[in-house]
């Protein structure tokens, strides 16, 4: 029986210390360099159809968007939540587990 070795090469760097800001100094001044790419969003307008859901949705900066959604269990006035990446949104859905 042979024995085998198996040896992983890494480079170790020292870690850069970061100076975060607390949650106080955050609220107060939301424009400290760190942008969520997550962003609350209201439905202000639904149109339904036997294929789902349009949704209208204005986000914090006011920003109009539509989406489609597959249900029609969503009602105006619901607050969503919104990612954006690339310059594309994507709307995210969370659901309360009973």
């Amino acid at each position: 029986m042979g024995m085998m070795a198996l040896v992983c090469v890494t480079t170790i760097i020292n870690a850069q210390t970061v100076c975060q800001s607390n949650l106080e100094e955050r609220v107060a001044n939301p424009n400290l360099g760190y942008n969520s790419p997550y962003q609350s969003g209201t439905i202000v307008g639904i149109i339904s159809g036997p294929y789902g859901s349009v949704l209208c949705v204005k986000v914090k900066d006011n920003t109009k968007l539509r989406f489609h959604h597959p249900g029609t269990s969503i009602d105006r006035g619901d607050h969503i939540l919104v990612f954006k990446k690339n310059g594309e949104y994507f709307l995210l859905e969370s659901a309360i587990l009973e």
